[in-house]
């Protein structure tokens, strides 16, 4: 239940995670660190069960001092010996899954080595060289054809503005969240991911976490902008969540300090990902179909898209890769019983006999209202009440 996302090219690697913890689906707290630093040579971005890490924490500690660029990802040297020994002695439990991206820079050659790392509570640990491209950890792998979204997306950025840590590590930041709101307002709450996301870079031996303040707005359904003005920052040595906005703020712990009892839930979401479309409320049979339509002057533009729902009931969210099935440009009716709405991503019930029906018919009907209104059940939500 969370997400951690690199991407690397050669001695490049740019990081994305969350800061979401989860004890169950209705009780997630925005508050922890995924980054988690032991001396200037070996880090690590945590996933998994809190619990393991905390015994996984120990373990390296009375290693790393002999870890070095050599042995670091060694099936028998000191760090992954140790912690396999440590997963296959601890008894078992299907709750203690856990895994990472670790990251060991040495100063003197100016090399990195990317790693990841799975384990299991006595089952014994998996470790791994992470490879030029994408990888994505934790719930958020779950979501179809991710990895491929976000490479076919960063490759074409860097192709065209070089891989430079911070603006790359951006990019890939917001190609997460968009991929996130395509899955649904529900998504975060589902898989476990926090709305907010933190960015850090490496580069040969040097490695940054990124501090940021950032301002905004995000357009809504219904022709409104939601603005948004927050930061990440050290504030007397403590990492800190800051709405700008409504002059609030959380503590942020890594998991070696990382305290809750899990009883009350604390959501952290100034751009409002989590408000909006959420495709449970609109799934017909086996398919998703939404519309976005937008008016201005005397012209109306419609898009309809349509995708799947992946996922087990009552966790079901939308495949992020949408097919779009019509868009055009047309004449707004500015009078009559029926006045066109600003709407974004609005679901749309289609009956599942009518399907295939609707699809033919949609490229060329778009603006048929009369048409439409035997195959949309609430095709009303699309104009003025």
């Amino acid at each position: 239940m969370t997400i951690l996302i690199s991407y690397k090219q050669q001695e490049k690697c740019v990081f994305v995670s969350d800061f979401r913890v989860s004890f169950n689906t209705a009780n997630q707290v925005d508050a922890m660190s995924k980054f988690l630093a032991f001396d200037n040579r070996l880090a690590f971005f945590t996933a998994g069960s809190v619990v393991m890490w905390s015994m996984v924490v120990p373990v390296i500690r009375q290693v790393i001092d002999q870890v070095n660029l050599l042995n670091v990802c060694d099936e028998d040297g000191p760090l992954i010996s140790s912690l396999r020994n440590m997963t296959e002695q601890t008894p078992y439990s299907a709750a203690g899954l856990f895994g990472g991206f670790g990251i060991y820079v040495d100063t003197v050659t100016n090399q990195n080595i990317v790693f990841q790392i799975r384990g299991l509570a006595g089952r014994g640990l998996q470790i791994s060289h992470v490879s030029d491209g994408v990888t994505v950890i934790g719930s958020g792998a779950n979501i179809p054809n991710i990895e491929g979204l976000l490479r076919v997306n960063l490759d074409d950025y860097v192709e065209v503005n070089e891989f430079i840590l911070k603006p790359t590590a951006e990019k890939l930041r917001n190609e997460i969240k968009e991929i996130l709101v395509k899955c649904g307002s529900s998504s975060f709450e589902k898989l476990g991911i926090s709305p907010i996301f933190n960015i850090s870079g490496l580069i040969g031996s040097a490695f940054q976490m990124f501090g940021e303040e950032i301002e905004g707005g995000r357009f809504v359904s219904g022709g409104m902008s939601r603005e948004y003005h927050f930061s990440f920052e050290r504030v007397n040595g403590a990492l800190v969540l800051r709405d700008l906005l409504s002059n609030t703020e959380h503590c942020v712990h890594d998991i070696t300090t990382f305290q809750h009892n899990g009883s009350v839930g604390i959501e952290f979401d100034p751009e409002g990902l989590t408000e909006g479309f959420d495709p449970s409320s609109c799934v017909s049979g086996h398919n998703i179909y939404f519309i976005s339509q937008w008016v201005e002057d005397s012209f109306l533009e419609r898009t309809i898209f349509k995708t799947t729902p992946f996922g087990n009931s009552p966790k079901l969210l939308a495949n992020p890769n949408y097919i779009q099935l019509a868009s055009a440009v047309g004449q707004v009716r500015t009078s009559g019983k029926n006045i066109h709405l600003n709407v974004y991503r609005h679901g749309l019930i289609i009956n599942p006999v009518n399907q295939n029906t609707f699809e033919e018919v949609i490229q060329q009907s778009i603006f048929d209202d009369d048409l439409l209104t035997n195959y949309i059940e609430n095709i009303n939500d699309l104009f003025i009440p």
